[in-house]
């Protein structure tokens, strides 16, 4: 039963991105189809939950045909209406074609990076769930949300009086806890199926957009990069809310850029629900979010144009608000853990800039990320000077939305008021450094896009032979 569900997860997110984005390739959209499909599963659990109907997996199941009919009404009665004339074949050249235009660089990066995802997958399926905030947090409200078809459960209440500071789990809203709840309310004994799936179509969907605006060895090569960073491929495997978090911020902020390349609104509304999704997945998802907002007015008054600005920060904001009322409202619990008005503390300061400063060198979380990102940007400074090409190109823009996003960050931890939390050093050696997890990808993404890595990519492919063009799209926005 769990695969028929997982295959009706996926056609409702397939249909909704069809919709949304239908011009995107066909692998960007079957990546983004099960994070997306996944998301507004949760999101149907968290209707339930409000209107005081208890969620089964039938339940979700009905709901969700109907939406993919309701999504598809028009293309099924077309193909009912010209089933006569419908012809699907695969040109007899597909195969000579494609198989003619891989090229020994792409085919080796495809293999190792699939390995490494078969790898994190096999260990994630074969070890259970054991980390103490897995099992304390996130898999057990999942499991139990999957037993009693609730978000405001007994884990939560006696009586149906609320536990004093059991709202505590509730800092985290529902998207991964939904997710594995999914799992449970189809009799499944482990949520690390949904663990495995994440990576894997997170994995599609972000060599399937990277294809929009660079071809396909600069794509596979970013991918790689991205997985193997040491940290981000530990959590890959374990029941943690890091790594959906990065998914869905990460794969927004692409979508974004995809936008800045093609101006075509779809792509921001695609950015927007995806950004959306990762704040219904941490709360400090509204960095990004924030962060759009303030990129989108600025180019609405730029271009004085302010048709998509309302409908966006609507989007962008809504899961976040819509999360912290329902948590002050059921709860009766005071979410706020920030002080609210600026203040100078130069230990904090001083504490949080040298745990930064460590946490960024240490290659043995990180990687070479970003030692990578801050030489890029020297040089694509330098190349900028040398050029005079600061207004043109989109480096410059995409560069300033992820080093505002990564300010806005460290300043929440700043703003943190650490007697309603754990001490300073606790939470930057655990939430600040998992966190970090979210930019990883968005940080490869600029680094294998930028017009320097392009530039030597396009002699590469000259004097190499790599296979492969430069993108067109590209080459414009060199």
């Amino acid at each position: 039963m769990i695969v028929i569900a997982l295959c009706i997860v996926f056609l409702l997110g397939f249909s909704c991105i069809n919709k949304i984005a239908g011009h995107l390739p066909a692998l960007a959209k079957i990546g983004l189809a099960f994070l997306v499909g996944i998301g507004i599963e949760t999101i149907f659990m968290f209707i339930f939950d409000l209107i005081g109907i208890r969620f089964t997996g039938m339940r979700l199941i009905a709901v969700s045909i109907v939406c993919i009919g309701l999504i598809n009404f028009k293309a099924i009665m077309n193909i009912i209406k010209h089933r006569a004339t419908i012809n699907i074949r695969i040109p007899q050249q597909f195969y000579k074609t494609y198989f003619k235009n891989i090229n020994l660089t792409w085919l080796f990066f495809i293999i190792i990076t699939g390995f490494l995802i078969y790898a994190s997958m096999s260990k994630s399926l074969y070890w259970p769930t054991s980390a103490y905030d897995n099992v304390a947090g996130y898999d057990l409200m999942g499991k139990v949300m999957g037993i009693e078809g609730r978000i405001r459960n007994s884990l939560f209440e006696i009586n149906k009086a609320p536990i004093l500071g059991s709202h505590n789990r509730l800092v985290y809203p529902p998207l991964t806890a939904g997710a594995f709840a999914f799992c449970y309310l189809f009799k499944m004994s482990t949520s690390k199926l949904m663990t495995s799936l994440l990576l894997l179509f997170f994995a599609v969907a972000f060599y399937g957009l990277l294809r929009v605006i660079t071809n396909r060895t600069t794509a596979i090569i970013a991918l790689f990069f991205t997985i193997i960073t040491p940290e981000f491929y530990a959590f890959s495997s374990l029941s943690t809310t890091n790594i959906p978090f990065a998914i869905y911020a990460s794969l927004g902020m692409i979508c974004l850029l995809i936008w800045q390349h093609t101006g075509r609104r779809s792509d921001l509304y695609l950015a927007a629900i995806l950004i959306a999704l990762s704040s219904w997945t941490r709360s400090e998802g509204i960095v990004f979010d924030f962060t759009v907002f303030l990129f989108l007015l600025f180019h609405s008054i730029k271009k004085k144009s302010w048709k998509d600005f309302i409908p966006i920060s609507a989007i962008l904001f809504s899961t976040f608000i819509v999360w912290n009322i329902f948590v002050r409202l059921s709860f009766k619990a005071d979410s706020i853990v920030f002080i609210m008005h600026p203040f100078w503390d130069s230990a904090k300061f001083s504490a949080i800039a040298t745990w930064v400063k460590n946490l960024m060198t240490s290659t043995g979380l990180y990687g070479i990320t970003f030692y990578a990102f801050f030489v890029l940007i020297g040089l694509n400074l330098i190349y900028a000077i040398f050029k005079r090409t600061f207004k043109e190109g989109y480096d410059w823009s995409f560069l300033a939305v992820l080093l505002t996003t990564l300010f806005l960050y460290t300043f929440l931890y700043y703003q943190m008021d650490n007697s309603k939390m754990d001490p300073l050093d606790l939470m930057m050696s655990a939430s600040y450094k998992r966190g970090l997890f979210a930019f990883i990808p968005a940080i490869w993404v600029y680094i294998f896009t930028s017009r320097i890595v392009n530039t030597t990519f396009g002699y590469l492919n000259r004097y190499i032979n790599l296979g492969e063009a430069q993108s067109s799209l590209m080459s414009k926005s060199n």
